[in-house]
């Protein structure tokens, strides 16, 4: 067993330490990048380190970081709900906020229950869901879930639910069956399961719009759910879409269920709710869910610690904010569409690919042993995680899966990037990195993988865009170690271009997510001195341009080091030195940046760059 404390998933290997991510790209402590093209498990849909979602994350913590529900209700809570509600289907009225999506089926599961007892039917109490279905890895949830190998070990403990079978046309659809003979005769398995279970007794439907982990991006045929809609109004049953992974814009639209053409009694939602930014989940319910509880006993009898945490909705609210604001909706339907192009161009000839399926940005591949017979590789094989690890050695985040079929058979891989390119480092999904980009990913992400007292070491590269520049101006009083307050914002510009660097640009404390751009003008001459902002306060980037020639240098801040070990530099860059000794700046312990010995020897090298 590895020296950690952690209890990983699995417990012969220790995953790799991610340190930082920025737009599409997670950055390991060995160095490595990787592209995410899964969103985790579908969860970053707005990739990393947004700075829309921080920001109001850091301006609901300035305020107010937690009030418990039963005193209070909190402003950010009460507008997510009205946005969601306001894109929601038709009828749906209330939100209830939860942590996560385990969290919200176990919640709907209960409110359906209270629904029936309020108005007077208890006998309600079975439960139908479909085979091959995710719902939550929750005692009540994995109930409801119909992935055989993840119940085996459990089932003693579990509620009884009664599963029917998946809409999975590559699978189950019969040699000269149409979609609509397939939906129907779907759709009386659900009604022979209800009549079988007993008149009135059944309460809810489970059913994901989109199958996700289990199946891997499965989507209904046409007609399926309006026949499932039908079967359960016809016998008082309530429909539970589970959207924990399929939803929040992952297929086109806010929620997966509208493109059936249905509405449900209560929806559940998580994972691209808060886009990964804090754990947050969501039921969405029927007016008239809410109408029975509020005249009947007056209260959801139901409840966690962290409800409507004001964090998590602001988070989640500031995602709402950025797929409005950015049309990110349309850009899904567009994406997807090419992805999926890309996807039969690369893939669809292959012999072990059965089948290319999904919708929007969310996309499974099924991989089999023969495509013409549609026989699975053997379990034993594990090709799923082989999968994985081929595609991390070669910088890719996928989300492969095994036990397609049963729970045991079958092999499948998910793609869930984010709805949108977050920054210019980005790559496509159906490719892997190349080796040049690979290897400057490499290197930018090695400087977050140095110890914080290793000489040399590095904390944090600098993303691929800053917003604007702000000029730090200094004078002769840099000299004797006095600090300056910053000028105008703007570019220092009329200087004399000869005169030396350090007169101008030098070196200021940042804050933990403030960024700091110094530019000098002139014919010629140019410096940028960049603050890590949120990564680390401890770390900059500065980047030296003299004509047409660049050169960066990235050094990082030691407080508290000996002077021999300050200032050095990323090891591709060792003509310049040390940044306090060759620039001709040195640390005064407390007292900010002053001038040094070398700098003309500095000048006239940068001149010969």
């Amino acid at each position: 067993m590895s020296h950690t404390h952690v209890l990983h998933r699995s417990l012969r290997q220790t995953p790799p330490v991610a340190v930082r991510g920025q737009g599409v790209w997670v950055y390991d402590s060995t160095g490595r990048a990787y592209l995410d093209g899964s969103g985790g498990a579908a969860v970053s849909c707005l990739g990393h380190n947004h700075p829309d979602i921080q920001a109001a994350m850091h301006a609901q913590i300035d305020a107010l970081s937690y009030a418990h529900t039963s005193f209070f209700t909190t402003e950010v809570a009460e507008r997510l709900a009205d946005r969601l509600v306001a894109d929601a289907p038709a009828g749906i009225s209330h939100a209830y906020f939860v942590s996560g999506g385990s969290e919200a089926v176990e919640a709907a599961l209960k409110m359906a229950r209270q629904y029936f007892v309020e108005i007077g039917q208890p006998e309600r109490r079975h439960i139908v869901a479909r085979r091959q279905s995710y719902h939550g890895n929750t005692l009540g949830a994995l109930a409801v879930g119909g992935n055989a190998w993840r119940r085996a070990q459990f089932a003693p403990l579990l509620i009884e639910v009664e599963h029917v079978s998946p809409c999975y046309a590559y699978r189950d659809q019969r040699d000269g069956e149409s979609a609509e003979q397939y939906g129907e005769r779907l759709a009386q398995e659900l009604e022979q399961t209800f009549e079988r279970l007993g008149p009135g007794t059944v309460m809810a439907f489970v059913a994901e719009p989109v199958v996700g982990a289990t199946a891997g991006a499965v989507t209904a045929v046409p007609g399926y759910f309006r026949r499932m809609r039908e079967v359960c109004d016809r016998h008082g049953v309530l429909l539970i879409a589970d959207e924990v992974m399929c939803g929040m814009g992952r297929t086109g639209t806010l929620y997966a269920i509208e493109q059936e053409g249905v509405t449900p009694d209560l929806i559940t939602i998580a994972k691209g709710l808060g886009g990964g930014y804090q754990p947050i989940g969501a039921v969405m319910a029927q007016r008239r869910i809410v109408e029975a509880m509020q005249q009947g006993s007056g209260f959801f009898q139901h409840g966690h610690t962290y409800l409507g945490h004001a964090v998590a909705c602001a988070a989640s609210l500031a995602v709402q904010d950025v797929i409005r604001r950015d049309g990110l909706l349309a850009r899904v339907r567009e994406q997807g569409a090419g992805l999926r192009e890309r996807l039969e161009r690369a893939l669809g000839g292959h012999p072990q690919v059965g089948d290319i399926r999904g919708r929007g940005l969310f996309m499974g591949i099924e991989l089999v042993q023969d495509r013409a017979t549609r026989q699975t590789f053997d379990p034993a094989l594990s090709l799923h995680a082989r999968v994985k690890r081929e595609a991390m050695a070669r910088g890719l985040m996928v989300y492969p899966m095994g036990g397609t079929i049963d729970g045991r058979q079958g092999d499948h891989v998910l793609l869930a990037p984010p709805l949108h390119h977050h920054g210019r480092r980005t790559g496509p999904i159906d490719r892997t990195p190349g080796r040049r980009h690979r290897r400057r990913h490499r290197a930018d992400a090695r400087l977050s993988a140095a110890p914080a007292g290793a000489a040399g070491g590095i904390r944090c590269a600098p993303p691929p865009a800053l917003r604007g520049y702000v000029t730090i101006r200094t004078g002769r009083s840099a000299a004797r170690g006095m600090r300056q307050p910053p000028a105008k914002t703007g570019n220092l510009t009329g200087k004399n271009p000869k005169r030396s660097l350090h007169d101008h640009v030098r070196q200021t404390p940042l804050g933990p997510s403030q960024w700091l751009v110094a530019r000098r003008g002139g014919p010629g001459h140019g410096i940028a001195v960049r603050g890590a902002g949120s990564c680390r306060r401890s770390t900059e980037v500065r980047q030296y341009r003299h004509g047409r020639r660049h050169r960066r240098l990235l050094c990082r801040r030691r407080r508290h080091l000996p002077s021999r070990q300050q200032g050095s530099f990323h090891p591709r860059h060792p003509l310049l030195g040390r940044i306090d000794r060759r620039f001709g700046l040195q640390r005064q312990h407390h007292q900010g940046w002053r001038a040094g010995p070398g700098r003309r020897a500095v000048r006239r090298r940068l001149q010969r760059l």
